[in-house]
């Protein structure tokens, strides 16, 4: 599942907002921190509040740089789940992506096979994955919506 960490002035510091759609998204896994510098240096966080959408695959954001934090829990909302990343192959995957069918966006798949430990340690493989998806967004610019792109 995508995180989402939001970034405040104060870790103590809570946002309702972001408590709502945590709760109604089980899409993600939400977490705050406070602004420390490394923080601020990993993220190019400029103001607080803010968040950043990170794929836990490649462990990069979806956006180059935090978002402000909205005070709207519907607008979050919408923000959060526009956050799309190369997705897991499994049956909720296809469904989503494919309509559950082998036609359509999903004529044509391609599968980036690693081992999942290899994720969580391996810097190779991750930078292949980021690789393979950067790969997967050009096919899609000159291909169309012909093809779809999964990590197994």
């Amino acid at each position: 599942k995508p995180r989402v960490l939001v970034v405040a002035d104060d870790v103590r510091r809570r946002f309702m907002q972001v408590f709502a759609v945590a709760g109604r998204l089980d899409t993600h896994h939400f977490g705050q921190v406070g602004a420390m510098r490394w923080v601020a240096d990993r993220f190019k966080v400029r103001r607080v509040p803010c968040y950043v959408v990170v794929d836990p695959a490649t462990r990069q954001g979806f956006a180059n740089q935090p978002q402000m934090l909205s005070s709207s829990g519907a607008q979050l909302k919408g923000e959060v789940s526009k956050a799309r990343f190369l997705p897991e192959l499994d049956r909720r995957s296809f469904q989503e992506r494919c309509d559950g069918r082998w036609q359509g966006s999903c004529a044509w798949i391609a599968i980036f096979a690693v081992p999942s430990h290899a994720l969580g340690k391996d810097d190779q493989s991750r930078r292949a994955l980021r690789n393979f998806r950067e790969a997967c967004k050009v096919v899609r610019q000159h291909a169309g919506t012909g093809v779809e792109c999964f990590w197994l």
